[in-house]
């Protein structure tokens, strides 16, 4: 089992404050090896291993909680929030169906009163 610093799991008082269990854990470590459970103090990662080791860390205020055998795996962050955007684009032209810049460029002549040519 691997500890914050990579030596030997010691008892964490009052224990971490969260424990993942019974999962895949993906560490993406440099073997991108795969563990159990994880626990998580102070939103750090403080041990990795089996669920049997990492549970022993639980202090009597630690939340648990049982995977069942789901994946976790870290450090997903979407950088392009769809929702946020999705108001503001409604209220302009849909360019949906359009095939050419051709095609936009009527499109975008049209709605400002441009007359075609």
């Amino acid at each position: 089992m691997k500890t914050e610093r990579g030596g030997k799991m010691k008892q964490i008082d009052p224990g971490p404050d969260k424990i993942f269990y019974d999962g895949k854990i993906v560490t993406v470590d440099k073997d991108f090896s795969i563990e159990e459970a994880v626990a998580i103090k102070k939103d750090r990662f403080v041990a990795i291993g089996s669920s049997k080791e990492v549970l022993a860390l639980a202090g009597s205020g630690t939340e648990r909680m049982d995977l069942g055998g789901k994946t976790v795996v870290p450090g997903f962050i979407d950088t392009h929030p769809h929702l946020a955007n999705a108001g503001p684009r409604s209220k302009g032209p849909s360019l949906k169906g359009l095939k050419s810049i051709e095609e936009i460029k009527r499109l975008v002549k049209g709605l400002a009163g441009v007359p075609l040519k």
